[in-house]
């Protein structure tokens, strides 16, 4: 769709590979001699296109200078298979005839790096590899119309306005190898690193964004058609100055017409230590769209809006969507906020509607104990904030859910531990201050002291929520009750099989509402140790709180299983506890659980090795990582054996 001219460009490259080509070399010492060398990259490049072959590769080596106003900056257009050739830079040589053993500097001009742009070609389709675009006055990349750029291991460090500025229908991907860092000028009004406007424009980014600085966008300003998607294992790293990344938006500022895609996978996208005034993470205005999946927003801080900010954007549909997707193995920390530091709020949502689903907020942290009309998500006027499997677990501040002014809040399957007031012992639920209302069911609320009610003009709606105080709730919007949960003080609250919540509640009502649960189990799951939980509803299957408990093997739960072979005898303990063979030879764990076995010997014996073993560790320990159900055997012989046969 939005990406069929990437996909089009793709097959042209696969299309030539065997077409003819051909190499130049940009060099001026004693070894550059040659038909095919030459002095200046712009001698080169001339010669390229003239020659016109279908790929052209210009290598350029250390011996000239690429830096300054008469030879720092360079238009590429029309580079394409039918007029001058698909074109690749590649820098890092030594010296001509060489390999490449480091970046290439390109830049120190008033004017930017490269412009990569079209005249009368439909693509201009160019590579830049082992590439330093730096110190310019304006920018390192410039890419407009049908241009097509990658950037591999190219550092674009430094510019006077955005390291890479994208639009008019172009597209630029960024490889893991590559980065955007340290374009500081705070005068820049969107995207110090990245920055993509206009129809049909488009970013991918597999690299690293890091410490850039402007007023909106302080690392990537997506805006007015550009479709920006950022992959599995990317980071955008906040901490450019102390006074912040951005007025709004240090990580991302997705203003009109932008769409921002997260595609985190097994390693997620990762947004850390991004700081603004407002939204310290993501910015999202008006028809902007933000779409996180396997997300992890890591440490930033704002006045409002510590992780994200949403404004404008009606309640006819999500401005933001976050949530987790099977890719992920982390369990309940795939989607995932973290302490954030705020003034008012982790998530501000004014005049917006966005949707949280399979998520955890943890350990965000209010820096401001004399302001008290704070929230962890506040709704500000107008809005509406959908959360689904939701975990709010160890969080500092004055309430959880905030609003404010005809807010609506519709909430399922939530899970709130260890939440607190500053300088108190527990942490309120939710505060009202004009006017709102909120639906809550099937959730789990432990350690709060429930409703902040300052209006009449409120309204509240649900049931089959359990929580562990009777203090300030609404008649038959809940069940008393004390949660059983894993480790809530260490992050973990999932419920235990003897937990009250389980199998407490009915089917939630809510028709945006999945039936996949934070860990990617199905629900709901009819739990035969705890079958319809007490307190609970009759009938009830579904789990209050996020999770769905599983005490047999569940979806993602496998069983480890240790065989002892050989005729002497010894013990096999694993950490986590529930193996001791001995007794107890097999446990069931959780997927991506780092199991450690121990082996020990009883006197008379010794033990020779494992055998399916992924990791030994000094021959007594095996380490393995369990996402499948597997046996690992270990052998033990007598000590005085000598030969393999038996005989001494």
């Amino acid at each position: 769709m939005k990406n069929l001219r990437i996909y089009l460009a793709s097959a042209f490259l696969l299309t030539l590979t065997v077409a003819k080509s051909g190499v130049y070399w940009v060099g001026n010492s004693s070894a550059c001699t040659g038909s095919n060398v030459y002095g200046t990259l712009n001698q080169a490049l001339l010669v390229a296109a003239l020659n016109g072959d279908s790929l052209d590769e210009i290598r350029l080596t250390n011996t000239v200078s690429y830096t300054g106003n008469t030879n720092g900056n360079y238009t590429l257009t029309d580079w394409d298979s039918s007029g001058a050739g698909l074109l690749t830079l590649v820098g890092g040589f030594p010296d001509c005839f060489t390999t490449p053993n480091s970046r290439t500097l390109v830049g120190n001009s008033g004017n930017s790096s490269f412009t990569v742009n079209t005249n009368n070609e439909s693509n201009s389709i160019v590579t830049l590899t082992n590439l330093r675009l730096f110190g310019n006055d304006s920018r390192g990349l410039v890419a407009r119309g049908g241009a097509f750029v990658t950037l591999d291991n190219v550092a674009v460090e430094s510019n006077g306005f955005s390291g890479v500025d994208v639009g008019a229908g172009a597209h630029v991907e960024i490889l893991s190898n590559s980065y955007v860092n340290g374009n500081l000028n705070f005068n820049n009004p969107f995207g110090g690193g990245v920055r993509c406007t206009e129809a049909n424009s488009s970013v991918t980014i597999h690299g690293i964004i890091e410490k850039n600085r402007a007023q909106k966008g302080g690392n990537l300003y997506v805006s007015t058609g550009c479709y920006a998607e950022l992959k599995n294992g990317m980071r955008i790293i906040g901490g450019a100055n102390s006074a912040g990344d951005a007025v709004d938006g240090g990580g991302v500022y997705v203003d009109n017409g932008g769409i921002l895609f997260a595609d985190g996978k097994a390693d997620r996208v990762i947004f850390d230590a991004n700081i603004a005034e407002n939204g310290g993470a993501l910015f999202i205005n008006g028809t902007g769209l933000a779409v996180l999946q396997n997300t992890h927003i890591n440490g930033s801080e704002a006045i409002d809006g510590a992780a994200i900010y949403a404004q404008n954007g009606g309640v006819v549909s999500p401005q933001l969507i976050m949530d987790q997707t099977t890719d992920c193995n982390l369990l309940f920390r795939c989607s995932e906020i973290q302490l954030s530091r705020y003034t008012n709020s982790v998530v501000a949502v004014d005049n917006s509607m966005i949707q949280i689903q399979r998520t955890v907020i943890e350990q965000s942290q209010y820096i401001n104990p004399v302001q008290i009309a704070t929230g962890v998500i506040t709704a500000y006027s107008d809005s509406l904030v959908r959360l689904n499997r939701v975990g709010m677990i160890r969080n500092s501040g004055y309430a959880m859910l905030r609003y404010t002014s005809n807010d609506q809040f519709k909430v399922s399957h939530l899970t709130m531990a260890k939440n607190l007031i500053p300088n108190s012992t527990s942490g309120s639920f939710f505060s009202v201050i004009l006017a709102g209302s909120i639906d809550l069911q099937n959730s789990l609320i432990t350690d709060s002291s429930g409703i902040d009610d300052r209006s009449a003009n409120n309204s509240f709606s649900g049931g089959c929520n359990l929580v562990d105080n009777d203090a300030d709730w609404p008649s038959g919007f809940y069940h008393i009750g004390t949660a059983q949960l894993i480790n809530p003080a260490a992050g973990d609250a999932r419920q235990l099989a003897g937990s009250p919540g389980v199998d407490m509640c009915l089917q939630d009502t809510f028709a945006w509402s999945t039936e996949i649960d934070i860990e990617n189990q199905s629900a709901p799951v009819n739990e035969n140790t705890n079958p319809q939980g007490m307190p609970g509803q009759p009938g009830g299957l579904y789990d209050a709180g996020f999770d769905e408990v599983y005490d047999n093997m569940g979806d993602d739960e496998f069983l480890l299983t240790i065989e002892k072979e050989g005729t002497g005898e010894g013990v096999v303990v694993s950490n986590p506890s529930g193996i001791s063979c001995g007794v107890d030879c097999s446990e069931v764990y959780f997927n991506g659980t780092i199991v450690t076995l121990n082996a020990s010997p009883v006197t008379g014996s010794e033990f020779v090795g494992w055998l399916n073993c992924p990791l030994v560790n000094q021959n007594d320990q095996c380490l393995t990582n369990v996402q499948s159900s597997h046996t690992i055997r270990a052998e033990f012989q007598p000590d005085d054996l000598i030969f393999a046969d038996g005989f001494n």
